[in-house]
């Protein structure tokens, strides 16, 4: 249970965490409208289950191949999580958020395939499911049902998530659109992932003397 909870976590952490999705979801619903903003984040959706299928395909196929491999995954993904909140703690304050208003209003269609594409050819995600989701997988698992279950609730997470933010959009359209607000959610997250992505090195016997 305490693996599942960590793993809420970390995943929670990288949803909130502003990034092209973010962008794009809140782009979509303040310029075309709140319509389009929810299919955009259908497309985000399906985009997550296309990342699950090859997750769960994928680390099968590399515990298949080398158990070895599957152990340097799991210390590059805790790595990459430090690497990530270092970033975060890094990043600069980003100019207040102007929305890009069109004559023309966008599509359903468009918008769900923007964020579809958004997702799929996010390499952030795809390398969130390669090398996190790997360290909540141990010997004796049923690794692909495994893999189907975690990925599956990063997606409930990432629903709740734009579910939530869709509606607070509506309501508080003009605190999304300042930088420092966008600064203090990267600031948060840095420390959490450097916190998290530490304490996964030292479950892996990385910072044990």
């Amino acid at each position: 249970m305490e693996e599942y909870l960590i793993f809420i976590g970390v995943a929670l952490v990288i949803i909130l965490s502003p990034g092209p999705d973010f962008i794009l979801v809140l782009n979509n619903a303040l310029s075309q409208g709140m319509s389009k903003g929810y299919a955009t984040f259908y497309g985000i959706v399906v985009g997550q289950f296309l990342h699950v299928g090859a997750l769960v395909l994928g680390v099968s196929l590399i515990i298949a191949k080398s158990q070895m491999l599957f152990e340097v995954i799991k210390w590059l993904g805790a790595g990459y999580l430090i690497y990530l909140g270092i970033r975060s703690l890094l990043a600069k304050q980003p100019a207040d958020y102007e929305v890009v208003t069109t004559r023309k209003l966008k599509g359903d269609r468009q918008c769900f395939a923007e964020g579809l594409m958004s997702t799929v050819f996010n390499p952030k995600v795809l390398l969130f499911y390669l090398t996190f989701v790997p360290q909540f997988i141990h010997t004796g698992d049923r690794v692909m049902l495994k893999s189907l279950l975690l990925g599956s609730l990063f997606i409930v997470l990432v629903c709740i998530w734009y579910t939530v933010f869709l509606q607070l959009i509506y309501r508080v359209q003009h605190w999304f659109k300042r930088g420092r607000s966008q600064l203090l959610l990267n600031r948060i997250a840095g420390v959490a992932l450097v916190g998290i992505g530490a304490s996964l090195l030292g479950r892996a016997g990385f910072l044990r003397q």
